[in-house]
């Protein structure tokens, strides 16, 4: 199994892709991530469509069926990107879901009927959505192929990296 991971917006995720990688690394034939523009360059945001080229371009070094691994903004250009059909994951796990972003652009949510399974992960009390509204949010979608886990946590972290590796491990 191949696998994409894509963190969130603000830079020290420069340091939480790589840690997420480790990992994985033991567990899955290949991990690649990419490092957003914006980490090195001190821009408070990122250009969307730069880094979905530049995540087109990492999905070509990976062998079909491949998963994705997504926080924050990551979620964000990733059903972006399939939504627009420029990448087809097999499997998505989707972390902190900023729920602002999918309720200005609801094909983001419908992207992930053309995915074979889809996990969103969720803490409670995410300052950018809890579980419970994101959730109730992306069940008016009727989503088949997406499971929801929420998890105890009053941030926007999602720093267990074994639980991560046990949803992916867990799936077909």
């Amino acid at each position: 199994m191949d696998v994409l991971i894509l963190g969130g917006q603000n830079p020290r995720h420069y340091k939480w892709v790589r840690q997420l990688s480790a990992r994985l690394e033991p567990v899955v034939n290949r991990v690649e991530f990419i490092d957003y523009e914006n980490w090195s360059n001190s821009q408070s945001t990122l250009n969307r469509d730069y880094e979905i080229e530049k995540i087109t371009s990492a999905v070509n070094k990976l062998s079909s069926p491949y998963t994705i691994i997504a926080k924050s903004i990551g979620t964000v250009l990733t059903l972006k990107a399939i939504s627009v059909r420029k990448i087809q994951p097999a499997n998505l796990i989707l972390l902190g879901i900023p729920l602002e972003f999918f309720k200005r652009q609801p094909e983001l949510v419908k992207a992930l009927q053309l995915v074979s399974w889809s996990t969103v992960v969720q803490n409670s009390g995410d300052p950018l959505g809890n579980a419970k509204i994101v959730f109730d949010y992306f069940h008016t979608f009727k989503i088949d192929n997406c499971t929801y886990k929420s998890l105890p946590a009053q941030t926007h972290d999602y720093l267990d990296f074994d639980l991560i590796a046990n949803i992916l491990l867990e799936r077909p």
